[in-house]
């Protein structure tokens, strides 16, 4: 599920014009993560994005307009609240 997960993780950045350094960073995060912590099939999605808010904050220093691209609209996505 990893290899899944970042494999989106580098779609998302090449449609969403993220700096490749933004990327790297966001995966050493992601994958320190996991190391730690067990998390489920169902969550690796919403931690890679915030593993994504947390590199493209340090990088890019706009995180609020990044947040509102994954919220999603759609009952099983995720609420700005829980990406928070």
């Amino acid at each position: 599920m990893r290899l899944m997960t970042i494999d989106w993780m580098f779609s998302l950045s090449l449609e969403m014009d993220i700096l490749r350094n933004t990327m790297h960073l966001a995966i050493i995060y992601f994958d320190s993560y996991l190391t730690k912590a067990s998390v489920s099939k169902a969550e690796l999605q919403l931690v890679a994005i915030a593993c994504f808010v947390l590199a493209y904050k340090f990088e890019q220093k706009a995180p609020a307009r990044f947040i509102d691209m994954f919220v999603s609209q759609d009952p099983r996505g995720f609420s700005r609240a829980r990406i928070l």
